[in-house]
């Protein structure tokens, strides 16, 4: 006798008597497309905007109606735009250029998601209130993480100094001494460029990209020094022979863990980025797989066709999605073998609608130094 297996429907219902052919679809397989947001922070001058109000930039044009045809948040949008034309951006002018107070911005950002902030208030104060920010959106339970780009000038030491005072793994800030650009238009080229190519690929090293417009000052960091910097949360830039600079390593200002001991977790900034983008493929790939399913220890004595989800079948996807997507179309993480030998996923104990999981993702690394030792005869 044949088995009978119950397929469950989402909008089918099983008291149907007219003929015909009925069939519902389901999006839940198809693959997750997000455009990236961007935000600058700045100031206005004259235009339309309404200072702490979050705008979209669609041009340059755009943004000097908006926020005046002089004004910081106008030249910041020009140079972004010049060289990120890809994500979706947006602007928000503070109520005061002078004293700005970025609470106030915070608070209209709500838990709206900005994948790249572009801040060029770096005073302690408002420092620290971004600190606290990122880290209540990278936190588990709000999951709108983003990265945060300043630039820092002055001579060496009072560069390295400001690298020394931070300590977050959601902000990045170049170095840029006393070049003679104005700082923000700095900032707007180093968040551009760098949100251009992590958005392609988070694991791919931000490094060897030319930086067209930018100009050295007088002072050009040794490579011990630019070590230095990269000690002490500050990414750098080197100069070719013909003059021009590239960015040599993006780097977060992640240097401390906890107990204060030196950590390089997130030193690269691809760490933060690849985990942001795995937690949101992994979030998306099981809620999305599985809506309105009931939950069983096993998927024994069940029909095939039961919207019933067991633990064995959700690590059964993250396994796939390590394997098929993480490590085969995306290049970002490496070790199979161990990822699956590690996996746990089980029905909580104390709640029994609640799964959990424990992973180890071994992450793809970034060729950047080749030490080489030459022993030779004569």
């Amino acid at each position: 006798m044949e088995r009978f297996m119950p397929i469950s429907f989402d909008q089918i219902p099983e008291a149907l008597r007219t003929p015909g052919a009925y069939i519902e679809f389901q999006p839940r397989a198809a693959n997750l497309s997000e455009l990236k947001r961007a935000l600058l922070i700045g100031a206005s001058e004259g235009g339309t905007a309404t200072p702490l109000e979050i705008l979209p930039i669609n041009s340059h044009d755009d943004a000097m109606a908006k926020f005046g045809a002089t004004s910081m948040l106008a030249e910041m949008a020009e140079v972004f735009k010049d060289n990120n034309i890809t994500l979706d951006l947006y602007g928000i002018a503070v109520t005061d250029p002078t004293a700005p107070d970025l609470a106030a911005v915070i608070e209209v950002m709500g838990d709206d998601q900005y994948h790249y902030i572009v801040n060029p208030y770096i005073d302690a104060a408002n420092l620290e209130l971004l600190k606290i920010e990122m880290d209540r959106r990278w936190h588990p339970l709000h999951q709108i993480d983003g990265r945060v780009f300043m630039v820092v000038g002055g001579n060496f030491d009072a560069v390295r100094s400001f690298g020394q005072s931070q300590n977050s793994p959601h902000f990045s800030t170049l170095g840029v001494f006393d070049s003679p650009d104005e700082l923000h238009k700095s900032l707007a080229l180093y968040a551009a460029l760098c949100s251009y190519y992590l958005d392609i690929d988070p694991a791919r090293p931000v490094q060897d990209i030319d930086m067209p417009g930018f100009h050295t000052g007088a002072f050009i960091p040794t490579r011990e020094q630019r070590n230095t910097l990269l000690y002490s949360g500050i990414s750098t830039f080197r100069v070719q022979f013909d003059g021009t600079a590239t960015l040599e390593r993006v780097i977060t200002m992640y240097q401390r863990n906890v107990q204060g001991f030196q950590d390089d977790a997130y030193l690269d900034i691809n760490v933060a980025e690849t985990l942001s983008r795995m937690r949101q493929l992994q979030r998306y790939t099981i809620l999305s797989r599985f809506v309105r399913y009931k939950l069983a220890a096993t998927a024994q004595h069940y029909g095939a066709g039961q919207k019933i989800v067991t633990p064995a079948m959700i690590k059964a996807e993250l396994l796939m999605l390590y394997r098929t997507d993480f490590m085969g179309a995306r290049g970002w993480v490496q070790d199979y073998d161990h990822y699956k030998s590690t996996l746990l996923v089980e029905i909580d104990p104390h709640d029994p609608d609640r799964v959990n999981f424990r992973d180890q993702p071994t992450l793809i690394g970034q060729f950047r130094v080749l030490a080489g030792q030459v022993a030779f005869k004569s």
